[in-house]
């Protein structure tokens, strides 16, 4: 009589080989980051001269006694151009960054840091901005030098159409500015061996180049302030909190030039 051990077929073990799983998504790493900056910058390039070629036309077709070197050097600071060159490369550059940042697998909010601020740090980040144009235009008063840069009386005395020129400087040039740098550039340095003060001063560094419009105090000062950026970004957490400062910023520029056009006269 056998048992009933002997009446249950004999099943062989097999074993399973292990499948490796992928490795957990990680931000872009400085070299990477960096790349994707220069690359960043042509489609930047692109997309401001697709956008400001029929201006551009209609400047340099409009130029009638005026010396054609001339006519390029009023387009450097033309008021109508750097609103259409702006509204037109906000929304491809936002585009890009977004398409970056998915190759990634990471969240786009979690990446760029799409947070609301709390109370304390909007309210730090306004004090701060008070203060830095506290001091920059006391500095300009007291070397004796215009509160409002040449090149922006330049541009408010061209701009054609102000609302546009304000919605460009407001609203368009602190969103994809502060994405691609505080945001995007900064994300990716800030978990380099750079950490967030590396990143912050490398970031800064990187969006001044953005101004050469400007003299070089002007760009001492923009410097100073992407620093500034760079660490509220770091300690809120929040890029919303850096797009609202440089929108407060930017309006506050943009009103102090009206009163110099306006009322001053310059």
């Amino acid at each position: 009589m056998t048992g009933p051990a002997n009446d249950q077929p004999v099943i062989e073990a097999t074993l399973v080989p292990d499948v490796e799983s992928p490795p957990p998504p990680r931000p872009w790493g400085f070299w990477m980051t960096l790349l994707w900056m220069i690359a960043g910058g042509g489609v930047m390039a692109v997309a401001q001269t697709m956008g400001a070629l029929p201006v551009m036309l209609a400047r340099v077709t409009d130029a009638r006694p005026r010396a054609f070197e001339q006519t390029l050097e009023e387009l450097a600071s033309d008021g109508l151009l750097l609103s259409v060159c702006t509204l037109a490369c906000a929304p491809v550059m936002l585009l890009f960054v977004v398409g970056v940042v998915k190759l990634t697998r990471l969240p786009v909010r979690e990446y760029l840091g799409i947070e609301w601020p709390s109370r304390r740090a909007l309210a730090v980040g306004l004090g701060a901005v008070i203060a830095y144009i506290a001091v920059v235009d006391s500095t300009n008063l007291l070397l004796q030098r215009p509160i409002v840069p040449e090149f922006m009386i330049q541009a408010y005395q061209t701009a054609g159409f102000l609302p546009l020129l304000l919605a460009a400087l407001v609203a368009a040039a602190p969103l994809w500015e502060e994405v691609c740098f505080r945001g995007f550039a900064w994300r990716g340095w800030a978990a380099s061996p750079l950490g967030p003060v590396g990143a912050s001063v490398l970031t800064s560094l990187c969006w001044t180049a953005l101004h050469i419009q400007y003299g070089l105090l002007e760009l001492q000062a923009v410097f100073l302030l992407g620093i500034l950026l760079g660490i509220l970004r770091w300690k809120s957490g929040s890029l919303l909190l850096t797009i609202m400062l440089h929108a407060v910023l930017n309006l506050v520029a943009f009103v102090e030039t009206a009163v110099a056009v306006e009322l001053l006269g310059q």
